[in-house]
């Protein structure tokens, strides 16, 4: 749905530098220039920094006092708990810590609250019950950090809690034994760790501690599923963490991720980035939207095969059952704002008693992507409203939400997707106020233009520099996959593939280039055989039997005259 296109024009002196200093062509220099990183030593650290370049996790306030208050519960054989959220994030928190705590020679439960029944976060009814269960110390991953009430209740029931979570922070108090949350410290390498990547932090200085050896290629599959799944910005640590744990996936010794590699035909195959973002994580997420995430945390942690086959097979049916209920939830939607609504909102705000809770925030993202504005899909039961919000680039979400907090019951979340909470009463108010906020953001012109790195004349289409700029890979948050533009460029062999034809194959008359153009059926444009199109498309290497030929992945197709 976006129609206006703007270039990145990096400095060509900054470019040519990078170039030379580091023997990169002068595509690959603009390329990162444009994604901020202008200096060698920048550039050096982005390309080729490894696990050796990560920090010390005794840097980060509250690890110090979690370290004494777990070692002294190892060492009493108290009973402890791991308390997570339900998606991949905290699925994968949650085994990292589990495992850990194996390597300790302790045992560690693990809790998981019901989407549906309890909702995110800490919540009291799981508290009394984890405290009544005799359990004496609660670690949460990947949530707890605003939960202030909950942790006084566990505090007066004699539950300790060591909070790990990477989500903003909202209060600067905390009865607890000890709080792990990176955002407080201001160090720019793990400011934006994923909640895995906190509960590494606190993992890695648990087994320092002790004397073990950590496990590096168990624990960094994890924090690439985690990393990219979350979608928090793949720099710094961050980018270490996921491509690391990208390459050890493929020969992953987990049984349940070979089971689930195998259910979604990505054995023996080089993952990328995408995989993880359309293969794993939703498999891994409809657990939770569908049932209870206990599933996947069982699947991640059973080591016998026969076992591990069947929870996948399971993950794969909720997974079909989860996007049959997204499409349609999506298309009433689509519906709902069009009768409602136009382009003079900032904001879509939608509610409905019919959807279903588990999928709110895919179809959050899916309006964000298709319209280009934020997004809250609301799901009513009763008087009381939950929430999904996802955002655009460029408008802090949270920060907006914020400013709407007195039409709101509850909220939390980061600048890019939040979770709320409010009555019905208040929907019209809480419309109103969040279509102004964004609107102050300002420059929503600017946020509609899809930005080009550069344009690239037809005879550079090579897989050469497809291959190239496999170097700035993993790709996602805050390292978006680059797109190029090719003008006037002769496309022939047109097919129709998928189960509903909905997807274009073609080559281009010149050259031979395979072009695949994703949803085509659903643009404007009609395809016509041997016809000329610009082509804005992303760049892919693609390997067969030791050949490497190019594919271009069009993001737009757009009809163009004969040159």
């Amino acid at each position: 749905m976006i129609e206006k296109w703007r270039f990145l024009e990096p400095d060509e002196a900054s470019a040519q530098l990078l170039s030379a200093e580091l023997n990169l062509s002068l595509e690959l220099s603009r390329l990162l220039i444009n994604r901020g990183i202008t200096t060698v030593n920048a550039a050096r650290s982005f390309l080729y920094d490894g696990l050796e370049s990560l920090s010390s996790p005794w840097l980060l306030s509250g690890v110090h006092e979690a370290v004494e208050r777990v070692a002294d519960a190892v060492k009493r054989r108290e009973k402890i708990v791991i308390y997570g959220d339900y998606d991949v994030d905290g699925i994968c928190s949650i085994v990292l810590m589990v495992e850990c705590f194996a390597r300790l020679g302790a045992r560690a439960d693990y809790y998981v609250p019901n989407r549906f029944g309890e909702g995110y976060g800490l919540n009291a009814e799981a508290v009394r019950k984890l405290a009544a269960a005799g359990y004496s110390l609660m670690i949460t991953v990947d949530c707890g950090i605003n939960s202030v009430k909950e942790l006084e209740l566990a505090q007066q029931l004699g539950l300790d809690v060591v909070v790990s979570d990477h989500h903003q922070v909202m209060v600067n108090e905390w009865p607890a034994a000890a709080v792990i949350a990176p955002r407080r410290d201001g160090i720019p390498e793990v400011q934006e760790l994923s909640g895995t990547g906190v509960a590494f932090k606190l993992a890695q200085a648990l087994l320092e501690h002790h004397g073990r050896d950590l496990p590096w290629d168990q624990f960094l599959e994890l924090l690439a599923l985690a990393t990219v799944a979350d979608v928090v910005p793949l720099h710094y640590e961050n980018r270490i963490m996921a491509r690391e744990g990208l390459k050890r996936l493929k020969d992953t010794r987990r049984p349940g991720l070979q089971a689930l590699l195998r259910e979604c035909g990505l054995q023996d195959k080089r993952l990328r980035s995408t995989d993880i973002a359309f293969q794993l994580a939703p498999h891994l997420n409809s657990a939770g939207r569908m049932q209870q995430a206990g599933l996947s945390v069982r699947l991640l942690l059973e080591r016998d095969d026969t076992i591990t086959t069947d929870l996948a097979r399971q993950l794969c049916k909720l997974n079909e059952e989860r996007r049959e209920v997204q499409a349609d939830i999506f298309k009433q939607a689509k519906e709902l704002w069009e009768q409602q609504a136009g382009d003079d909102w900032a904001v879509i705000v939608l509610g409905s008693e019919e959807w279903h809770e588990g999928v709110s925030g895919i179809v959050a993202s899916q309006l964000c992507q298709y319209y280009n504005k934020p997004a809250v899909v609301i799901v009513w039961d009763g008087h009381i409203g939950k929430g999904s919000a996802r955002s655009v680039s460029g408008i802090n979400l949270l920060n907006a939400l914020e400013q709407c907090g007195q039409w709101l019951s509850g909220y939390g979340g980061h600048a890019m997707a939040a979770g709320l909470t409010l009555r019905r009463e208040q929907f019209e108010d809480f419309r109103r106020a969040l279509h102004e906020q964004v609107s102050l953001c300002g420059a929503r012109e600017q946020q509609s233009l899809r930005e080009i790195d550069f344009e690239l004349a037809e005879e550079r289409l090579m897989p050469e520099l497809a291959q190239e700029i496999e170097l700035l890979e993993p790709f996602g948050m805050g390292n978006p996959e680059p797109l190029v533009l090719a003008r006037g460029v002769r496309l022939i062999q047109g097919r129709w593939l998928g189960k509903e034809q909905q997807h274009l194959k073609a080559v281009t008359a010149v050259n031979g280039v395979e072009v695949i153009a994703f949803r085509y059926r659903d643009q404007a444009t009609q395809w016509e055989d041997g016809a000329y199109y610009d082509i804005l498309a992303h760049l892919e290497a693609r390997s067969w039997r030791q050949h490497t030929s190019l594919q271009l992945r069009a993001a737009e197709l757009i009809a163009a005259p004969q040159p």
